[in-house]
């Protein structure tokens, strides 16, 4: 007798919105709140020695922190991001690959130290969402009284 397992397609990531549990492949589709991104940092070995800090370039501060595996949600606020990896070894991470993706299941980062104790990633930007209501509404030019209205209405009709 011959079986095998079917493959199912469908978001394997039980934290997704989407998530489908019957799903054994990831094709991709994973969906999360608007303004989540998920990290990700798995796949290799000695994790033991892997930290990064994801870090705002504008003001220094860690957003977020962890090690290997990790797999975690952040909120970011708009600004410019980068990740500070660490390996306490000094080989690297041996595989380890940090991931961030947005709530769209945009990959927004890849990384891996791939030697060395100590790296940091390219950066990336987070964009202000703004609100639609702000400013010269209707688009006569001008910032007056019939915006303010316009202001008002969108908010008390949600």
């Amino acid at each position: 007798t011959l079986s095998f397992e079917v493959g199912i397609e469908g978001c394997t990531n039980q934290s997704a919105n989407n998530y489908d549990p019957e799903a054994n492949i990831d094709d991709g589709t994973c969906e999360y709140d608007d303004g989540l991104y998920l990290v990700s940092c798995d796949g290799g070995s000695w994790q033991t020695e892997v930290w990064w800090e994801l870090t705002n370039a504008d003001n220094g501060d860690v957003a977020l922190d962890g090690g290997a595996p990790f797999d975690g949600f952040v909120a970011l606020e708009p600004g410019t991001y980068y990740v500070h990896a660490l390996d306490s070894y000094g080989d690297g991470w041996n595989g380890n690959i940090l991931t961030i993706v947005d709530s769209e299941s945009n990959e927004v980062l890849s990384y891996t130290l791939e030697e060395g104790s100590e790296g940091t990633s390219e950066s990336f930007v987070v964009e202000s969402t703004g609100c639609p209501y702000l400013g010269d509404v209707n688009g006569d030019g001008a910032l007056n009284v019939v915006d303010v209205v316009g202001i008002v209405n969108a908010i008390l009709s949600d």
